[in-house]
């Protein structure tokens, strides 16, 4: 969806059910179009509202990853994280997030 005041394409899944120290990857196939960047996030949230967002920019002329920052509030529900873009032929990317949550039954949905 975009919006007209933002400029915004979003597409989200709601997951429920995240598992203490359990590997999560999110991925997307892109080409380019008219954007130059693209932006993804994975938020692991336990029940009691803490989580941890990572935050990816990618370079879609390039498929380079730019930023990968993360965002806690309340309770750090991911222990590693990593990003990546594979060149998979004719333009197209593979774009991905992997998250570890922690070990923790405080801190993740079990």
């Amino acid at each position: 969806t975009e919006t007209a005041t933002t400029g915004t394409h979003r597409a989200y899944k709601n997951t429920t059910g995240i598992a203490n120290a359990t590997t999560y990857t999110q991925s997307v196939y892109v080409k380019k179009g008219t954007r130059d960047w693209i932006w993804m996030q994975i938020a692991p949230v336990t029940a009691r509202g803490g989580y941890a967002a990572i935050d990816v920019w990618f370079n879609v002329n390039t498929g380079a990853v730019g930023s990968l920052t993360k965002t806690i509030s309340t309770t750090d529900t991911v222990s590693a994280y990593s990003s990546a873009s594979q060149n998979v032929g004719g333009g197209w990317y593979r774009l991905s997030i992997t998250v570890t949550t922690q070990n923790s039954p405080t801190n993740a949905d079990s």
